[in-house]
């Protein structure tokens, strides 16, 4: 019973928090980098929904109940095998993206909000000072994203068809 538990919540929390992961590092965010100044009011909006809160909740879920999995199918003998070298290299993967995100990804956001607020606060434009910090928080949740994506998309591809991995 436990098994097919973690199993109904790892698998929709990875696919979720993946796919978000994607979408952020290959679209949402290159094509925020392209707008420029103008992608303020959409990430805004983005923050206001409490975005973070939900990507970091779905990635807790899924790195604890996929270190829970783990620990029930981890032995010698299976991380000898294909699928055990598969699922190794996938949960590696996702620890790397979820280490990113808390350390990273996380606290560059919230920055990148606060100064946004304070601008929209100012009622005008940046100050050269503040333009110049906006564009560094950007770059570096750009990348970071960028990291996270193709963690969480190596990620996938290791978990999808680990167990069709030779031996």
């Amino acid at each position: 019973m436990e098994l097919w538990v973690l199993r109904v919540v790892h698998i929709p929390s990875s696919i979720l928090w993946a796919g978000f992961a994607v979408m952020l590092g290959f679209f949402i965010f290159p094509a925020l980098a392209e707008a420029g100044p103008s992608s303020g009011g959409f990430m805004a909006a983005v923050m206001k929904r409490r975005f973070p809160l939900w990507m970091n909740l779905l990635g807790l879920v899924a790195v604890l109940s996929g270190v829970r999995l783990y620990m029930l199918s981890a032995s010698s003998a299976w991380l000898a095998t294909g699928t055990g070298v598969a699922y190794s290299l996938g949960a590696a993967a996702a620890l790397v993206a979820f280490s990113v995100g808390h350390a990273v990804s996380r606290p560059t956001a919230a920055k990148l909000n606060a100064l946004q607020a304070q601008v929209g606060a100012a009622g005008g434009p940046p100050s050269a000072e503040q333009a110049t910090e906006l564009a560094r928080l950007r770059v570096r949740a750009q990348s970071a994203a960028t990291v996270n994506a193709w963690c969480a998309l190596v990620a996938a591809l290791c978990m999808g068809a680990g167990r069709y991995f030779p031996a």
